[in-house]
């Protein structure tokens, strides 16, 4: 998959226990959607400052792997376990082989 684009409430945030849902839509050299499963996306929701500083310690970063569901498009369903900003990072290919940023 040369690209991909992201959608979905859980882009602009989720309530702390709750999924927040991000759509991933693989696209071809040309911008296309793709209509396929063409691999495994994975996934990490990464703590920023805020939560870090109020949560010494703990582990508060989400890892995982997107669920394929149809017509080229992979769901992510990601649950934050406290407050604060988080900056989630999607790719494909890795490890063992060049990467995809979404």
């Amino acid at each position: 998959i040369p690209s991909c684009t992201l959608s979905g409430p859980g882009m602009i945030g989720s309530t702390a226990g709750v999924d927040g849902l991000v759509t991933i839509q693989g696209r071809d050299q040309y911008s296309n959607k793709r209509t396929t499963n063409d691999g495994e996306f994975s996934f990490n929701l990464h703590a920023l400052s805020d939560v870090r500083r109020d949560n010494p310690g703990q582990n508060v970063d989400v890892a995982g792997v997107a669920n394929y569901t149809e017509l080229g498009q992979y769901q992510i369903a990601y649950a934050a376990t406290l407050a604060g900003s988080y900056e989630i990072s999607i790719m494909k290919g890795c490890p063992g082989e060049s990467c995809l940023a979404c």
